[in-house]
């Protein structure tokens, strides 16, 4: 009896969410998600093979419009929610919180808004995945999701963010890819780093308004790094030499800031780098042709 009232409990709050779309234009919750069908038969919708209970919420480019209504966090064992290219607007209700099993939050280009309350995500100790990408969020970035144990991917490009970096953002224990693309970002380039913020693979903080010079130690702690984008943005100085040491760095955007010096023949130790962006900028001097040889560069 226990396990009907759970599906039951997962039926009625997907009801609810349903009830919740003012708009359905290709009239797939409305032709598929009925009483008559079982849940687990529903379109968009997955249940575990041994618990049969809802993991998977997945309704990706319907081009609903609607809200999020707290309904949800009665999904006790969903895993991912995948609501990408609707139009979802208002806030996200705060009993997300309580979905302690979610790994995937995928909530790209809707119209949510309000701010990135931190202790919403930090309580899904299993979260690898949080894209809240071309919304609408305003506020400053939580330090606390750079505390996250299993978070692998930060998206939070094309929002109103404003305020510094966090401070800790190079010292998670996890993090691989982090994007604040297209944000209203200012200050400088947190400095702290620590041999725990070695998973970093992609950084990109194109597009904001940042200054200052680059932290010249800060790439030692990097090894990994792939992909560095800082274009659009107002940092000065000189490249610092610690960069040369990201050996596995095939992407690198400086360009359209105001760095200056001469670019160092160090370049030429990135011998995975493929493509760099270096244009309007202040630098002096000239690039050695052996360098550019040494690093293979396809574009320039």
């Amino acid at each position: 009896m226990a396990s009907i009232l759970d599906i039951t409990t997962d039926q009625s709050s997907l009801i609810a969410f349903k009830n919740h779309i003012s708009q359905d234009p290709n009239n797939v919750l409305t032709k598929n998600w009925s009483h008559n069908t079982h849940v687990c038969n529903w379109v968009a919708i997955t249940c575990g093979s041994s618990h049969h209970r809802v993991v998977s919420l997945n309704l990706s480019n319907m081009g609903l419009i609607g809200t999020i209504p707290p309904n949800l966090a009665n999904l006790s064992f969903l895993n991912h929610l995948i609501l990408p290219n609707n139009s979802f607007q208002g806030n996200l209700p705060y009993e997300l919180a309580s979905l302690h099993r979610l790994r995937t939050i995928d909530l790209r280009f809707n119209n949510l808004r309000g701010n990135i309350i931190a202790s919403m995500f930090v309580s899904m100790t299993k979260l690898t995945t949080l894209s809240l990408a071309w919304n609408s969020f305003t506020g400053t970035t939580p330090c606390s999701l750079f505390n996250m144990t299993s978070l692998r991917i930060l998206d939070l490009r094309g929002n109103s963010l404003w305020g510094s970096l966090p401070s800790n953002m190079f010292l998670s224990p996890s993090l691989e890819y982090v994007t604040f693309y297209g944000n209203k970002i200012s200050g400088t380039l947190p400095s702290s780093v620590s041999n725990n913020s070695q998973q970093l693979r992609v950084v990109d903080i194109r597009n904001n308004r940042m200054f200052g010079e680059l932290p010249r130690n800060i790439f030692r702690h990097l090894p990994y790094l792939e992909v560095l984008s800082l274009s659009r943005n107002g940092f000065f100085g000189e490249i610092p030499d610690s960069l040369f040491s990201c050996k596995e760095l095939w992407h690198l955007d400086l360009s359209n800031n105001n760095f200056s010096g001469n670019i160092p023949p160090g370049i030429g130790n990135l011998t995975h780098l493929k493509y760099i962006y270096l244009q309007s900028n202040n630098f002096g001097g000239m690039l050695s042709f052996s360098a550019l040889f040494n690093s293979k560069n396809d574009i320039l």
